[in-house]
């Protein structure tokens, strides 16, 4: 089996590890490093790392590839990511280990070209030729429309093919419409969808009920230290 990730607004983290980190005043780092990421990266890796054939695509920014190519290679990534104009974002994160504290700080990201989004629409066409899930996640590039998703999801659905959905705000909404097989949102997520506060267990899987279909097959909620709630039409866990 072959799964491809969808990644539209990948990073490259900068961590930055700090002690006793404070605000408005000059700190001193012991460690700065680099890393590919954004979250469809992050799951491919994961997933590599479990030895699955994985293949990776999106937007990244050709000035600053490299290290994404790199790290593609090492993990035996099948890289089919459109190369747009620019640099691909830089998130900083510093870390202070004493304080047991991590400051993100998150850039918006490179707007792709118009031309792009149909080269990446016809990327994900060859890759459905292979691959039999799909997982699309993170947030979107500014300029690029909220249903770019649901466009995806579209696309794929006429080829029969299993999508796990994991955004947020109006992309998240209208990628729920258009029908993928799993919607992973977090409590926060789900309360901007419902519309109203989930302040228990019960509410927040009634919540999670709604959003299944016969297209939407599960709903899994993250819910940070305690863990994920699991929502199938006559299953939860």
């Amino acid at each position: 089996m072959k799964i491809a990730t969808v990644t539209l607004n990948p990073a490259i983290d900068q961590m930055v590890r700090v002690d006793n980190f404070q605000p408005n005043r000059v700190n001193r780092a012991r460690t700065l490093k680099f890393d590919a990421s954004g979250k469809g990266v992050n799951v491919a890796s994961f997933l590599a790392d479990y030895g699955y054939d994985i293949a990776v695509t999106g937007y990244l920014g050709e000035a600053n590839v490299g290290i994404f190519e790199q790290f593609f290679a090492s993990k035996g990534i099948d890289d089919c990511f459109v190369r747009i104009p620019g640099n691909t974002r830089i998130n900083v994160k510093v870390v202070d280990e004493i304080n047991q504290q991590t400051t993100d700080i998150n850039m918006p990201g490179q707007s792709p070209p118009e031309e792009a989004m149909s080269t990446l629409l016809q990327t994900i066409e060859q890759l459905a030729s292979t691959c039999d899930w799909f997982v699309l996640s993170g947030s979107l590039p500014p300029d690029v429309p909220t249903t770019i998703y649901a466009t995806i999801i579209t696309q794929l659905k006429r080829q029969k093919k299993r999508i796990i959905l994991d955004t947020s705000g109006e992309a998240l909404r209208e990628g729920i419409r258009a029908g993928p097989t799993i919607v992973k949102p977090n409590i926060d997520e789900l309360h901007y969808l419902i519309g109203h506060p989930l302040t228990s267990e019960a509410e927040i899987q009634q919540a999670a009920h709604q959003l299944l279909n016969e297209d939407i097959e599960l709903v899994v909620v993250s819910m940070g230290r305690q863990g994920a709630m699991l929502v199938e039409q006559a299953t939860t866990l």
